[in-house]
């Protein structure tokens, strides 16, 4: 049975952009890692989420700079989301961080999407064998490494394909799907988040991730 909905959801990072040196120096630019990431979104013909990290102020500003319109993207899931689903388990929070998969049940209310008719791409295992372990249907891995002759990622088309075939059969997808590395140049944006960077919740993310690495450091 074919799934009649589904939802993709996207991390920025490694799988839509990367931010990296600059050809011309030190200063850290904005690297577009698909030519025109809103086409192929547009081809799915399902919702897709951005689901990240960042900050929602950094979230915007790449989504941006690489091109993505906000009617591309129903909804942006970011660190501040995490932040406000995981308040009700402060020790984890403290012992684990931010965790994507505590946006889950806000996501399966806003898209009305069971989680295992979600697919999620992403450059992180440990952020995908979370998901997975939290009953997302399909994870689907980036390569996503910089090298110094450009960035390796992969083809938006072959996750695409992935995407299909895997709506098409009514089965949790049990294995993280690897996709296939490929060099692209990285398309120059002029851009990058240092400005986004600036905000109070950013500089509490950095106290806490210093209070969890005193924690391991002390066993």
């Amino acid at each position: 049975m074919t799934r009649s909905s589904a939802l993709l959801l996207l991390d920025l990072d490694g799988v839509c952009a990367l931010e990296k040196a600059s050809p011309d120096g030190p200063v850290l630019e904005l690297f577009k890692l698909h030519e025109d990431l809103g086409a192929g979104i547009a081809a799915l013909g399902c919702p897709v989420a951005v689901i990240t990290h960042r900050s929602r102020k950094e979230a915007l500003r790449i989504l941006s700079a690489i091109g993505v319109e906000r009617d591309d993207i129903k909804g942006v899931f970011t660190a501040e989301d995490f932040l406000f689903a995981s308040l009700g388990k402060p020790l984890d929070l403290f012992r684990r961080g931010l965790l994507k998969s505590a946006a889950l049940p806000a996501i399966e209310r806003k898209f009305l999407v069971a989680r295992e008719n979600m697919a999620m791409i992403d450059d992180r295992d440990d952020v995908l064998h979370d998901l997975k372990t939290h009953g997302v249907g399909l994870c689907m891995k980036a390569p996503g490494q910089s090298d110094p002759d450009g960035v390796v990622s992969f083809k938006f088309a072959e996750a695409a394909q992935v995407f299909a075939e895997w709506r098409e059969h009514d089965a949790v997808q049990a294995e993280i799907w690897p996709l296939t590395p490929y060099r692209t140049p990285g398309w120059r944006t002029g851009k990058n988040t240092r400005l986004s960077k600036f905000t109070v919740f950013n500089a509490v993310r950095v106290v806490a991730r210093y209070a969890r690495s005193l924690r391991r450091a002390a066993g």
